[in-house]
């Protein structure tokens, strides 16, 4: 299995990306999650975010509260994924970063679309949700100047969507990713929901508090 392991993460070494590779025993799937998010944190180069993926299985859901809570108590980024059944990623074109002011995890949704964009050379949408016109008119200038401040691409697009956040998701414009952060409280029914809505993949993130997309 290690060997295995080894060979897998060859090809990320070979891009002069660091990379470390081991495997632990446990009795189960969380319990080995604990340790390693504990033994990842004493490293020299600890990683700062936990990456997985979430299905429509509900009978999931209460294992990926436990890794939540883990990966909180380490401080530790999150990154989920819910991959489309059908269009995986699509054509790895657009990818629309959700937005709200004064999120707390705007900082790793934007740097994991700058990310995607120089992976896939895709171009990106800032979008975000008001509630009047006045507000939306307020708004355009606002994200215009974050995205000059985070020297985002020069085709990256601005859409400032009014009403409310459920509505907005159905009639945003097209993408073959959507990033959102999580909410403070999660449901993941509620984010089965949206996914079913804006029938694409999905990820959802929440920041370690460590992430800053302005540095």
């Amino acid at each position: 299995l290690e060997d295995g392991l080894n060979q897998l993460v060859e090809p990320i070494r070979g891009e002069g990306i660091f990379t470390a590779a081991t495997v632990i025993e446990s009795r189960n799937f969380l319990e080995g999650i604990n340790v390693i998010t504990q033994v990842m944190r004493g490293m020299f180069f600890p990683p700062n975010i936990i990456f997985f993926t979430i299905s429509e299985k509900q009978v999931k859901a209460k294992r990926l509260e436990k890794m939540f809570a883990i990966a909180l108590r380490e401080q530790l980024g999150i990154i989920a994924l819910r991959l489309h059944a059908e269009a995986a990623f699509g054509n790895k074109l657009k990818v629309n970063v959700w937005l709200r002011i004064g999120s707390p995890n705007q900082d790793l949704a934007i740097l994991t679309a700058l990310q995607l964009e120089r992976n896939w050379g895709c171009t990106l949408r800032l979008l975000t949700v008001v509630d009047t016109l006045e507000e939306k008119a307020k708004a355009m200038p606002q994200f215009n100047k974050m995205a000059e401040l985070l020297r985002m691409p020069r085709d990256t697009q601005v859409v400032v969507l009014t009403g409310g956040f459920i509505p907005s998701v159905s009639k945003a414009p097209s993408a073959d990713l959507n990033i959102f952060g999580f909410a403070q409280e999660i449901n993941w029914e509620d984010m089965d929901h949206v996914v079913e809505m804006i029938n694409t993949s999905c990820l959802f993130v929440k920041d370690s508090g460590e992430e800053n997309a302005f540095a």
